[in-house]
């Protein structure tokens, strides 16, 4: 009987503790935000007229370009992460390591500095309009508007669609063919089993990859800046630094986050009911036989991705690297680069952890009111990096002023940078564990439990050796991203820290494309390694016992 009791009364201390780590991650990410609306809202407004003309002008425009782009990124990245999760999971195709490396090493590029290299190459004055222009006597700029909305679409889904490709092939691969033989053995063709069968399955990661797209789309900055297309970000931004009202860009970020509210509330609604039983380890057949015409489509696909995310971005910083290279332009950019791989590396160990502990305790609470809460956290995905920056920056600072100015000012930099950084990219983290979760049936928390294993006891003895896979792609997704992340760096860096990314903001910002080239070129180098080491690494966790 005492020990009955004292399994409950330990049941009930784990279950607080879930519930007040899941409380305290979403108060620490929603409280920068809730200040930024109630200065929105109840703040005092200098020159109303700036905010008067903006609600004329400027929202109307850059609610229809951000919708649009967002949408059209959306198509592109959906279409082709689909094309290569078919290809890679649910087809006899040859060449698999190829085309997983091919879809995951866009991932390594800011949209940025794939902005910069195709407008450079594809405007006016660029090496292609010119040598068509000149040498074949055509007028190609008449067709192509690189800075038109589907050309800048198509650029950020050249980004953004490995996103969707690592979780729906993931959904793909966990899948097993049993059903599709089943529905193949009561009269459906191949396409009508994929159609009604395998993608209503991988329905909760879809919907999760079009989230993390249509968040990043929405809070991007730095490439919708060089192709001068005007949304949100780039409207908060004049507010904030041209007309000089910080009131106008905290109404407009609140704007924006009601946007990314909606788009939480409604992947939330359609994947919360959703509860899929998959088989980790089950006989994988290949469920599509690629004959002449569509083997010749997949070749033509890998031809795509081989042009457009290796030959063309590389070629293009090889040469403004070449054209400007000096040896002491390399060593001068080493401590960025450690400094850029420093930050990235501890924003990554602590936003796997957090999202761990957070999407493992809600799943032993095992309440969708939980599940709501916790995704709170992934807010700050959708928020501009310079807005979390003003947003956590003020904050602290008044914490910082209550509790006494003993801290030095760089470490306190230094901590506001990270929780800021935590604050942007949680989202992915979480994203990726939520869905690796998923995977695990809720019957075996229900034996564990019967057993008597404390929660704990499951996490580390059942959870995380199940989750290998997930924690390092999450790993590598939030280290790639931190690294790439540029405006909120900018800010909040400290003294004499400066990354990569600021290093290049600042020569861009002069138009000095050959110098940005070698620290630009820094970043797809490291984050090529780090998708190296996470195919490597994903492969051997579906290997091991």
């Amino acid at each position: 009987m005492k020990l009955n009791t004292s399994k409950r009364t330990r049941g009930f201390k784990d279950l607080f503790v879930q519930k007040s780590f899941i409380i305290t991650v979403c108060i620490l990410v929603m409280l920068p935000f809730m200040a930024l609306v109630i200065r929105a809202i109840f703040g005092h407004d200098p020159d109303p007229t700036v905010w008067e003309h903006s609600i004329k002008n400027v929202v109307p425009d850059v609610l229809f370009n951000t919708i649009s782009l967002s949408l059209l990124t959306l198509l592109f990245s959906t279409v082709f992460g689909l094309a290569s999760a078919w290809l890679y999971s649910l087809t006899d195709f040859k060449f698999k390591k190829s085309l997983h490396f091919l879809s995951v090493i866009p991932l390594i590029y800011p949209l940025y500095v794939l902005a910069f290299i195709y407008v450079g190459l594809f405007e006016y004055s660029g090496p292609v309009m010119t040598f068509f222009r000149e040498t074949l006597d055509i007028k190609l700029h008449q067709v192509i508007n690189i800075k038109s909305t589907p050309a800048v679409a198509f650029v950020f889904s050249l980004g953004l669609f490995p996103y969707m490709y690592l979780l729906t092939r993931q959904a793909f691969d966990s899948q097993g063919d049993h059903l599709f033989k089943v529905s193949r053995s009561l009269g459906l063709s191949k396409i009508e089993s994929f159609i009604k069968v395998s993608l209503p399955m991988a329905r909760p990661w879809i919907l999760g990859g079009m989230a993390i797209i249509l968040m990043e789309t929405m809070a991007d900055f730095g490439g919708v800046s060089v192709f001068n297309f005007d949304t949100f970000t780039t409207a908060i931004y004049e507010s904030w630094t041209g007309m000089f009202s910080l009131s106008t860009a905290t109404k407009l970020s609140s704007i924006l986050i009601f946007i990314a509210l909606i788009v939480l509330t409604a992947e939330s609604k359609l994947t919360e009911k959703q509860r899929y039983n998959v088989k980790l380890k089950s006989s994988k057949g290949y469920q599509f036989t690629l004959k002449k015409l569509n083997l010749s489509l997949a070749y033509l696909w890998i031809l795509f991705l081989v042009l457009f995310t290796i030959i063309i971005p590389v070629s293009q910083l090889y040469v403004w690297c070449i054209e400007s290279l000096e040896l002491s332009s390399i060593g001068h950019n080493l401590p960025y680069l450690y400094n850029t791989i420093k930050i990235a590396f501890i924003c990554a160990i602590l936003a796997v952890v957090i999202s761990t502990l957070v999407t493992a305790g809600t799943k032993l609470i095992h309440s969708r009111k939980w599940e709501r809460i916790s995704k709170l956290s992934t807010l700050g995905y959708a928020i501009p990096g310079s807005i979390i920056a003003v947003a956590v920056f003020s904050l602290f600072s008044n914490i910082k002023s209550v509790i006494g100015e003993d801290l030095d000012q760089n470490t306190f930099l230094y901590l506001v940078l990270v929780l800021g950084l935590l604050t942007r990219f949680l989202s992915l983290a979480f994203k990726n564990m939520n869905t690796s979760f998923k995977k695990i049936s809720r019957n075996v928390d229900k034996a564990a439990i019967s057993m008597g294993a404390s929660p704990r006891l499951i996490l580390a003895k059942i959870y995380l050796p199940l989750l290998k896979g997930g924690m390092i792609s999450a790993f590598l997704m939030v280290f790639i991203e931190v690294m790439k992340e540029m405006p909120m760096t900018l800010m909040l860096r400290p003294f004499g820290q400066d990354t990569l990314s600021v290093k290049i903001y600042e020569f861009t910002s002069e138009g000095d494309w050959q110098r940005a080239a070698l620290p630009a070129l820094f970043i797809v180098c490291a984050g090529a390694i780090s998708v190296l080491i996470m195919t490597f690494a994903t492969t051997w966790s579906r290997k091991s016992p």
